[in-house]
């Protein structure tokens, strides 16, 4: 055998490995990216939590009702984007909340109105701010819009009224606060309705 044959028979094996591809590795070995890498969610649905309330409805006196009960559900989401990649928070401590509460009215005027009386619903759409959440206290404020449906009484018209309100709440363990939730719902024509709701927060 010549020098050149020995020389080829020897690196040629060589030459073709570093040529030919390199197996890719299984994707389960592929190192990931960092969670504090990705852009966070702008509304974290898997943290949902739900307000079943019970409520106590008080009217303005341009209303002429007396107060009245109601009942309703409020479902609320932390906005991780916006807490804590927007405003640099630690925690997700802005969230937002909509929530629908049905109740009725009577009114009691002189002389007697044609329609006195019928079924109110309240829907709600606004942003909260946590301002206490540990192991037995939540204190959350409140800031949005509310459209309210009069069901047809005399005077009152459909409309939309800014809501401000808060949500106070005790750790019953489990992911369940028991809760009192205040709103006060603010229409262009200076009526108010007070909203004294109690409940439950269930966390999932």
């Amino acid at each position: 055998m010549s020098l050149a044959a020995l020389l080829a028979a020897l690196l040629l094996p060589g030459l073709q490995e570093q040529q030919e591809p390199k197996p890719e590795p299984p994707e389960d070995m592929v190192p990931q990216q960092e969670e504090g890498g990705e852009s966070a969610d702008l509304i974290d649905l898997g943290r949902i939590e739900l307000y079943p309330q019970l409520s106590v409805l008080v009217f303005s006196s341009d209303f002429e009702a007396d107060p009245a009960f109601g009942g309703g559900l409020m479902a609320r989401a932390p906005m991780p984007w916006f807490s804590r990649d927007l405003l640099g928070l630690e925690e997700d401590d802005f969230g937002i909340f909509a929530g629908i509460t049905v109740s009725g009215i009577d009114r009691d005027t002189d002389p007697e109105l044609e329609d006195p009386s019928g079924t109110l619903v309240f829907a709600c759409l606004g942003m909260d701010y946590t301002f206490l959440k540990d192991e037995t206290f939540l204190l959350r404020g409140q800031v949005g819009l509310e459209y309210g449906y009069f069901g047809g009484v005399t005077d009152l018209d459909d409309g939309v009224a800014a809501l401000f309100g808060a949500v106070f709440g005790v750790n019953l363990g489990g992911g369940i606060w028991v809760s009192y939730s205040p709103q006060l719902a603010v229409a262009d024509a200076g009526n108010l309705i007070f909203f004294n709701s109690l409940g439950v927060v269930i966390e999932f």
